[in-house]
C-alpha cells in the first residue's frame, strides 16, 4: 500500500488592505452618507421654490375687489372720505382708515406711513352703495395740519386679500381741523 500524506494547505485571499482598515474604510462611508443625505434634504427644500416670486395670491380673481378712486377732503372740524371699488364688491366687508397726523404740510413721499391713528367701519357706516361700488363717509381726526391717510377695503372672504390703496396727503386749513 501506498502512503498518502495529505498536506493541509491554508489558502489566504491576498489583500493589499489590512482587515482594520477595512473596517475604517466603511466606518467612513457610513459617516459620509449620514452627512450627505441632511444636506441634500436642505438643497431640495432650497430648490424646490425656485422661480416663485412674490406674496401667494388666491386662485379666486373673480371674487376679490379693488380701488378704482379715492379721495378726501376737509369738511369743517372733520373730514370726508370717498371712494370707488371695482370688481366683485359684493364682498366687501367694511374699511378700515388709517392716518398719521402730521405737523406740517410738507410730504415725505419716501417715508414710511406710520398710521397713528385708525378706525374700522362696517357697510353701513361707510355709506357703500352696493349697486355703484361707492362710498362716502366724515370721520373727525385728531386735529392737525395735515394727515397720511389710506384705506383698506377688507373682504369678507377669509381666504382673499385686503383691497388697500397707497398712502395720500390731506392738506387741511393752517391751523387744522377745529
Amino acid at each position: 500500500m501506498r502512503n498518502i500524506t495529505m498536506i493541509r494547505i491554508k489558502a489566504e485571499r491576498p489583500s493589499s488592505v489590512p482587515a482594520a482598515a477595512v473596517g475604517t474604510v466603511k466606518a467612513s462611508l457610513r459617516l459620509a452618507y449620514a452627512l450627505l443625505a441632511p444636506v441634500c434634504f436642505v438643497l431640495a427644500l432650497l430648490f424646490s421654490a425656485c422661480g416663485k416670486t412674490g406674496y401667494p395670491q388666491a386662485a379666486d380673481g373673480d371674487l376679490s375687489f379693488t380701488w378704482l378712486e379715492s379721495g378726501a377732503a376737509p369738511a369743517g372740524r372733520c373730514a370726508s372720505f370717498t371712494g370707488k371699488l371695482g370688481g366683485a364688491f359684493q364682498n366687501f366687508g367694511g374699511i378700515r382708515l388709517e392716518l398719521e397726523g402730521l405737523n406740517s404740510t410738507a410730504d415725505c413721499p419716501g417715508c414710511p406711513f406710520v398710521a397713528d391713528e385708525a378706525a374700522e367701519l362696517s357697510p353701513v357706516d361707510a355709506g357703500f352703495n352696493s349697486t355703484s361700488g361707492e362710498i362716502g363717509f366724515s370721520y373727525c381726526p385728531r386735529p392737525a395740519a395735515a394727515y397720511r391717510w389710506r384705506m383698506i377695503a377688507m373682504s369678507t372672504l377669509n381666504r382673499l386679500p385686503h383691497a388697500v390703496m397707497t398712502d395720500r396727503l390731506l392738506i387741511v386749513s393752517p391751523e387744522g381741523l377745529q
